[in-house]
């Protein structure tokens, strides 16, 4: 049997869900994201994708992105 364990969950205010609400990251390449998170700081896409915030030419899958990622996350917590 499953062992299923309460976790403390992140949503957006009612005001801002539309505005966080994006697509599955699987779905859109980097140059797709960027184009939809445009003028969006509070697109989720800049947490999934946070390879649209770094230079077109960085590897997606580099230690920067990872990390700019997390800068994202935390400052998407903290609004």
């Amino acid at each position: 049997m499953a062992n299923i364990q309460p976790f403390k969950a992140l949503r957006p205010h009612a005001p801002f869900a539309a505005q966080v609400a994006s697509r599955p990251y699987d779905v859109l390449n980097s140059a797709e994201a960027r184009i939809e998170a445009q003028g969006n700081p509070n697109s989720f896409l800049h947490i999934t994708k946070s390879e649209i915030d770094l230079p077109e030419q960085t590897d997606i899958h580099s230690m920067p992105v990872y990390e700019r990622a997390k800068e994202n996350l935390d400052a998407f917590i903290k609004r």
